[in-house]
């Protein structure tokens, strides 16, 4: 979820990982698994080298989804730890 909300937010890749809070090797591997299932897309950057990464349709849907399901199980978890 944290990667996906990321990616919704930057399209850099370094920014998505130090969001995500994760390691660069980390990231590209999660990045790829999200773009081989077509959570996200590959678009090239402002400069022709540099690679940038957007959330598709199916992304937007599972990040909302996720939103979702947090959202309902937060006020449980926290019943449950009092």
């Amino acid at each position: 979820m944290d990667l996906l909300m990321a990616v919704s937010q930057t399209s850099k890749p370094t920014r998505i990982g130090n969001q995500a809070n994760l390691s660069w090797r980390d990231t590209k591997k999660h990045l790829e698994f999200l773009v081989s299932q077509g959570f996200v897309t590959v678009v090239k950057g402002e400069k022709e080298r540099r690679i940038e990464y957007r959330l598709t349709k199916k992304g937007f849907e599972a990040l909302e989804a996720l939103r979702k399901v947090t959202g309902a199980l937060s006020p449980k978890l926290a019943i449950q730890q009092v």
